[in-house]
């Protein structure tokens, strides 16, 4: 009798086993299937990228060192994008969109989904350069809402974090240059959030300065003061 009830717990132990062997299998299929999209690439092209963001000149001396004739496709696409990038992040002026539109297009249909919203970001800054207030805040808010769903399978690491609050940034800017402060401060404090987060202390400074400057602009000097407050002591640690 004791072996058969021994018999019994080793049948259903190895029935759990292969049932939770079925789910993990299943759960690492599911990952895998939502981040078809994503792939991995070399390091220049990775670390270009960095650079893009703390040291646009290396960033281009990089760049114009990448063989482009050993690139697969998508690390082509990604070149490309890191290319516009680095004019965005040196403050190039812009006199049109077409790369802007045949990137987002790409990546937006058969691209590295994981690369939308950096595509998206650089076409919104293109916009500011064109003028074309409605449809940067467009490109914006779309990368906004891709984060928001999170339909890529987007982890949120602080490169993502950091491309968020960079859109909060922007959204508040140009409400504010458009004279709706009111409304870009909401958008300037969760750019704060973030940068303060992330410990970006020059960033949170830009921050503080500008809602200091919205509150001012609607007539709340109280609320001016505390965030000219703010920026003080962090001045001080650069």
């Amino acid at each position: 009798m004791e072996k058969i009830k021994s018999m019994s717990v080793s049948s259903l132990y190895s029935k759990i086993l292969r049932a939770v062997l079925f789910i993990v299998v299943a759960l690492i299929f599911s990952i895998s299937n939502s981040c078809g999209n994503s792939h991995s690439y070399p390091r220049e092209l990775v670390v270009a990228d960095s650079l893009c963001d703390n040291n646009p000149d290396s960033a281009l001396t990089l760049i114009r060192k990448i063989k482009t004739d050993q690139l697969s496709d998508n690390e082509s696409w990604y070149l490309r994008l890191l290319k516009i990038k680095q004019k965005v992040k040196s403050n190039e002026n812009f006199t049109d969109d077409k790369e802007a539109k045949v990137l987002v297009d790409h990546f937006e249909k058969d691209g590295d989904k994981n690369l939308l919203p950096q595509a998206l970001y650089c076409a919104g800054c293109i916009y500011i350069s064109l003028n074309d207030t409605p449809q940067a805040i467009e490109c914006f808010q779309s990368v906004l809402n891709i984060y928001a769903d999170n339909k890529h399978n987007m982890s949120a690491n602080d490169k993502h974090n950091r491309l968020k609050a960079q859109c909060y940034y922007q959204l508040g800017y140009l409400l504010s240059m458009q004279g709706l402060d009111k409304a870009a401060i909401p958008w300037q404090k969760k750019a704060l959030e973030i940068h303060t987060n992330t410990g970006e202390i020059e960033r949170c400074i830009y921050d503080c300065e500008n809602i200091a400057w919205s509150y001012q602009v609607i007539g709340k000097s109280d609320s001016t003061e505390i965030f000219l407050q703010k920026a003080y002591p962090l001045a001080e640690l650069i």
